[in-house]
């Protein structure tokens, strides 16, 4: 999975990061927000709002309603990494 970013240098950078990371990072990110170190809401923070984009799209092709809170939380929050996950979604789909 790669993510694009801003650099001071070269004005992008690329990471490498399973979805998992990525879910961790947003997770992180959006408590800094929360607690006000982050620039307001998740609206007002460039990262955050990339973040969340990124991850519902890739929620919604996993089939999670995203418009459901409870629904994006438990996705949000689930490692869909490993075989075993990846195997009870693809049985919740049926």
């Amino acid at each position: 999975m790669k993510f694009e970013a801003c650099n001071e240098e070269s004005g992008q950078a690329t990471l490498t990061l399973s979805l998992g990371d990525l879910k961790r990072i947003y997770r992180g990110l959006l408590e800094m927000v929360k607690a006000g170190r982050g620039g307001g809401t998740p609206q007002d923070n460039d990262l955050a709002l990339r973040l969340q984009t990124f991850l519902q799209r890739t929620a919604m092709h996993n089939g999670v309603d995203v418009t459901v809170e409870e629904a994006w939380e438990q996705w949000l929050c689930t490692d869909h990494g490993s075989p075993e996950m990846r195997h009870a979604v693809f049985l919740s789909k049926k």
